[in-house]
């Protein structure tokens, strides 16, 4: 059966901290996901770990896949190139899901309003939030865009400059 959801979670030595994760997804009462870690060239026992997990009865398939440290960068593209989803979600190795019925209540908005990718995050009162981190998103891209125009004026302005500086310097 293909799953809808593919949960990504990138790992460089985070053996201490994506159990907590582990733990907040086998809580998940929608199992319609699967995990996939990419491993950034971790040298804790982060791949023995998930091989001890991939042996238990989660309800939902782990993929695991090392590789040679890329960076970030490397991770996620690592990601995006393995996953047969619908959805993705990018989880941190320390997020703990809460509630347990977390993707029950994000992907039928999701679905409806025909969303790709699913910003998470902490609200200003540290509880786990799509709505505000998406708004915060938002209003970091018209900020991005207004700083974007601003230094498409200043450099107008400087190459006008240079213009005048050069007729100038001609006469």
């Amino acid at each position: 059966m293909n799953k809808l959801l593919t949960v990504f979670t990138p790992a460089y030595n985070r053996a201490h901290t994506l159990n907590k994760c582990y733990e907040s997804l086998k809580r998940q009462t929608c199992k319609d996901f699967k995990w996939l870690i990419i491993d950034d060239g971790s040298t804790d026992n982060t791949k023995e770990l998930v091989e001890l997990w991939k042996s238990e009865n989660n309800d939902f398939e782990i993929k695991y896949i090392y590789q040679k440290n890329q960076g970030m960068h490397g991770a996620h593209n690592t990601a995006y190139e393995n996953i047969d989803t619908e959805l993705l979600i990018h989880i941190s190795s320390v997020l703990n899901l809460s509630p347990a019925s977390f993707f029950e209540d994000i992907t039928p908005s999701v679905m409806q309003n025909g969303t790709k990718n699913i910003l998470v995050g902490r609200d200003n009162n540290g509880n786990i939030s799509t709505n505000e981190c998406q708004d915060k998103l938002e209003d970091a891209m018209i900020e991005i865009k207004h700083l974007k125009a601003v230094i498409e004026g200043k450099d107008k302005l400087l190459e006008e400059k240079e213009r005048l500086i050069n007729v100038l310097m001609n006469k």
